[in-house]
């Protein structure tokens, strides 16, 4: 839809192809529609996380002995004041609550519209455990591969702002309000 998009994470810049890698094998191409075409790296400085960005995908960059938290909404604009690019609207989700105030935080002291999106998932759980019950149900209506689960980055774009033109939040939002 025309939609600009990127993956922005914070494992090292150093695992870049790692990355991209894992994105590929659940259909996610970030760099399809992305907002910027070309390799960037900025170093990191004395209290601020450096970036690289590649094929759609933004990495963090630490210096040695770095141990503040990620600084997401900081690298965020410091990435798009470095390629000159001022976004119309943002959709920001993360697995920490606060990644995703810190970047709602930043954009709204440039101005730049944002949704916030906190989700939890499993992927800390050593060995996430489902029911055979559970399983049994899963493979009946969704198939026997259920788990191997593709993304149109595209359309997930358009149902989100859809869906936030719809719903009103002050700064945030939420799953459910995506769902119901």
């Amino acid at each position: 839809a025309g939609n600009k998009v990127m993956c922005f994470t914070a494992r090292e810049w150093g695992m870049k192809d790692a990355t991209r890698e894992d994105l590929l094998k659940v259909s996610i191409d970030a760099a399809v529609n992305t907002i910027y075409d070309k390799l960037i790296v900025k170093q990191p400085s004395k209290n601020n996380y450096g970036f690289g960005f590649d094929k759609g995908v933004l990495s963090l960059i630490r210096s040695k002995n770095f141990t503040t938290k990620t600084q997401k909404g900081r690298v965020l604009l410091s990435f798009f004041d470095a390629i000159g690019y001022k976004p119309v609207n943002v959709v920001f989700a993360d697995n920490r609550m606060d990644n995703v105030q810190e970047v709602v935080e930043a954009m709204n002291i440039r101005g730049i519209p944002v949704k916030g999106l906190w989700y939890k998932f499993s992927g800390y759980i050593e060995k996430p455990v489902l029911l055979d019950m559970d399983v049994t149900v899963l493979d009946r209506y969704f198939g026997l591969q259920w788990w191997n689960i593709e993304f149109n980055i595209n359309k997930i774009v358009e149902i989100l702002f859809h869906h936030f033109n719809k719903v009103s939040h002050e700064n945030m939002g939420d799953l459910e309000s995506l769902i119901n």
